[in-house]
């Protein structure tokens, strides 16, 4: 379930992706600028930005200065340690929202999980791991119950302005 939008701007909506391919009187552009946050419910906060790359469901993101989103890999989190998570699939040239924070948002993750463990990004870009590896810890995220599964699936998660640290 995607939060929804208790911003002060009316029509926000943090499941929809936009493409714009032409400017037209009656779509201007994107409903917002890139880069805009805004306050959803669960005490959640999500940024509006530009998939550079198609972008998984509930998949780590890093975001550059430009708003720019990717999936998550160590590389990117080396470069730009701004991370958020993305609820719905955002396909390549499109824009749409990440979560940056909140209570209950979901985050792709592979492997059995213990509640509060601390999250890695993995080898495959957009999963998180609790295996400690030379890959950057992700800070201000952890899951909020264990998980014994071992697949790679969306899980629910507390994040608290979530960034890479090596």
């Amino acid at each position: 379930m995607v939060d929804y939008s208790i911003a002060a701007e009316s029509g926000l909506d943090f499941s929809q992706t936009y493409s714009v391919t032409t400017s037209t009187p009656e779509y201007p552009g994107t409903p917002v600028a890139l880069g805009t946050q805004a306050w959803g419910t669960n005490g959640s906060m999500y940024m509006f930005v530009l998939a550079s790359s198609a972008i998984t469901q509930y998949a780590c993101v890093s975001i550059d200065p430009n708003f720019n989103a990717s999936m998550a890999t160590n590389t990117s989190l080396l470069t730009y340690p701004d991370v958020g998570f993305a609820q719905v699939a955002i396909p390549s040239g499109q824009y749409g929202w990440v979560a940056m924070r909140g209570t209950k948002i979901s985050v792709l993750s592979k492997g059995a999980v213990a509640k509060t463990t601390p999250l890695y990004i993995s080898s495959s870009a957009g999963i998180l791991v609790t295996t400690t590896s030379s890959f950057a810890l992700v800070t201000g995220i952890v899951t909020s119950t264990s998980y014994a599964s071992t697949s790679t699936i969306g899980r629910a998660a507390n994040a608290s302005w979530p960034r890479s640290k090596q």
